[in-house]
């Protein structure tokens, strides 16, 4: 992703809090376990990377959806509830040429998997994800006039 082809988005949380949980982590797992190295820390291990937001218009379950990818590769959805309110600004970044990015968390661990059962009686370990971004109000995002050039 090249700095000068994206739009951070702006918001009203001040600290790099990632406040907005993605959903359809499962669906990426893989794509989100090719972002961390192969010794990560399998009782959790945090990321902490700008995230991209492209809207998929074309996408055969929800014309709104907007999926969050990090490095190109998917790792999650905004909700279905809030992609329409969405929908617009990033369709209006994404039409001038530019991807708007965000700042993002990934929180990667293994944990029982109590549906599977191995024939000792032990739970297989199933890797999982959270993965939140930091989103403020979409009338926000995007600011009507230029930012200041300094503080």
């Amino acid at each position: 992703m090249s700095a000068k082809n994206t739009y951070r988005l702006w918001s009203d949380i001040r600290s790099a809090w990632c406040n907005y949980e993605v959903v359809g982590e499962s669906h990426h797992i893989e794509n989100i376990r090719r972002l961390y190295p192969r010794s990560w820390n399998r009782n959790g291990e945090e990321l902490h990377c700008d995230v991209e937001l492209v809207p998929e218009p074309d996408n055969p379950y929800d014309e709104w959806a907007i999926s969050v990818r990090i490095d190109g590769l998917r790792v999650g959805y905004l909700s279905r509830e809030d992609a329409p309110t969405w929908a617009a600004v990033i369709r209006r970044i994404t039409a001038s040429g530019l991807t708007p990015v965000t700042d993002g968390r990934i929180y990667l661990y293994e944990s029982p998997d109590w549906d599977d059962i191995d024939r000792q009686g032990n739970p297989q370990l199933e890797t999982r994800a959270r993965v939140s971004i930091k989103l403020g109000d979409p009338e926000l995002a995007v600011p009507l006039n230029d930012p200041p050039a300094v503080p």
